[in-house]
């Protein structure tokens, strides 16, 4: 028995588009971006002119009046009755306007005939107190310690004094002593250097080869030997730590002091270091080589004894 079966077929129908609601769609939104922008055209340089007439009010309202008033002083109307108070030392000048009718011949301008008078008022000087000694120190330079009347040297005397020896730098170490317990050890920072450090300090008159001693030397031990070694004297240090001080015996012995402890720290780290200074008081010396010996850092002092 044959039977045949027919399967229903199944298709999309294409969906109709009405063309032309569509081309009036478009056309529409062509004459509405075309209207915009005409409008936009149209209104642009309305708003550049009130932008330029805008600045150029803000630029008219600002007169040379207005601009010279900022920079002169302002003065204080007073009478002839009135006396000027002192100000501080280092203070600008006082300007008081004083109304007269005649002419001043101690005022520095004159207004209008019968105007006030700007006078320049000095500031009063003020005394300084007298010197006591006291821990705190600030730093004054020559100029100013001149002013003051006072002796910079016993102020940073006082200021030393005044100063621990040693501050705490870490949890091993303790208040008033030796903090070497907070630094690499010396015997092991040498055997890794291969070399001891050292202070060689050299002194003597002015013009007696200290300088050009160690210069050679220095050469002499790094170039042939491949030491570590470095040269401090008072050339290289004036132009720099040093700078502040002068020749007088105070600044000497800080001159002195301060080169002792740069040269303490450098033979700590393993430089053998050269110094090379007139150091003319023992007792300066003295104390840079105590500073070294209670590091247990070798301190030689050479002598040149020459004629000059």
């Amino acid at each position: 028995r044959h039977c045949c079966l027919t399967m229903a077929r199944y298709a999309y129908a294409p969906l109709s588009v009405d063309e032309e609601r569509r081309g009036r769609f478009s056309h529409h939104q062509a004459a509405a971006e075309a209207e915009r922008t005409a409008k936009v055209n149209e209104r642009m340089p309305m708003f550049v002119g009130i932008c330029v007439l805008v600045a150029i009010a803000f630029v008219l309202s600002r007169s040379p009046a207005q601009a010279g008033q900022a920079a002169t002083p302002s003065v204080v109307p007073t009478t002839n009755s009135q006396q000027i108070n002192s100000v501080p030392e280092g203070t600008a000048p006082v300007i008081q306007v004083v109304p007269t009718a005649n002419s001043n011949t101690n005022a520095a301008a004159d207004v209008s005939d019968n105007g006030p008078v700007i006078q320049v008022v000095k500031p009063a000087a003020v005394e300084s107190p007298s010197t006591t000694t006291t821990t705190s120190f600030s730093t004054a330079s020559t100029s100013s310690s001149a002013d003051c009347n006072c002796n910079i040297g016993e102020l940073r005397k006082a200021a030393l004094d005044a100063t621990p020896p040693h501050i705490i730098e870490c949890a091993a170490a303790s208040d008033g002593e030796s903090q070497s317990a907070c630094h690499l050890p010396s015997a092991t920072r040498y055997a890794a250097l291969k070399q001891k450090g050292a202070t060689l300090w050299m002194t003597g008159c002015s013009g007696a080869g200290k300088t050009t001693i160690a210069t050679a030397l220095e050469d002499r031990l790094v170039k042939a030997y491949g030491k570590h070694v470095y040269r401090l004297d008072g050339d290289n240090l004036r132009t720099g730590i040093n700078r502040d001080l002068t020749f007088s015996e105070a600044d000497r012995a800080e001159s002195v002091r301060r080169t002792g402890e740069i040269a303490t720290l450098f033979a700590d780290s393993g430089v053998i270091t050269l110094v090379g200074l007139i150091s003319p008081y023992r007792g300066d010396r003295d104390a840079v080589r105590k500073r070294h010996e209670e590091q247990g850092i070798p301190f030689y002092e050479i002598f040149l004894d020459v004629p000059v």
